[in-house]
């Protein structure tokens, strides 16, 4: 198997990765109090922290662009 066939296997389409993150939101919201550890707000910081980042690529920003601030598609 060729490493772009590996990687391809690997990568959502925008659809699968927002219904991932819906998923992800609804997993977040059954949580009851007594399952929030600081490890779980730990991680749910790096899983929020991910979506957003994939939220903002589907609509057309580079997150990591070194200035803030910057019009999709300039």
């Amino acid at each position: 198997m060729s490493d772009q066939h590996a990687e391809a296997q690997w990568q959502h389409t925008d659809g699968e990765t927002i219904a991932e993150i819906i998923e992800m939101l609804q997993s977040l919201d059954n949580t009851g109090p007594i399952q929030m550890s600081p490890l779980f707000y730990q991680h749910w910081f790096e899983q929020l922290n991910m979506s957003i980042r994939d939220l903002l690529r589907i609509l057309g920003h580079d997150v990591d662009a070194s200035e803030p601030g910057g019009n999709p598609g300039q």
